[in-house]
């Protein structure tokens, strides 16, 4: 798959990105439920595409 932004607050739980993930991805996660995405730890060196979405070192 490919890289794409979403928009959560700090605050927010894991649980919570994942619900986001699910939803800008209705078509292709239609046969996986929320909980079950496996997320990893991406860190992006400041200045490069992307480093707009690292907050703290989480992406």
């Amino acid at each position: 798959g490919r890289a794409f932004p979403v928009d959560v607050d700090a605050c927010q739980s894991v649980g919570d990105l994942k619900d986001v993930i699910k939803g800008e991805k209705t078509n292709d996660l239609k046969d996986v439920d929320a909980d079950k995405l496996q997320l990893f730890l991406a860190k992006v060196e400041k200045g490069t595409q992307g480093s707009r979405i690292m907050h703290n070192g989480i992406h």
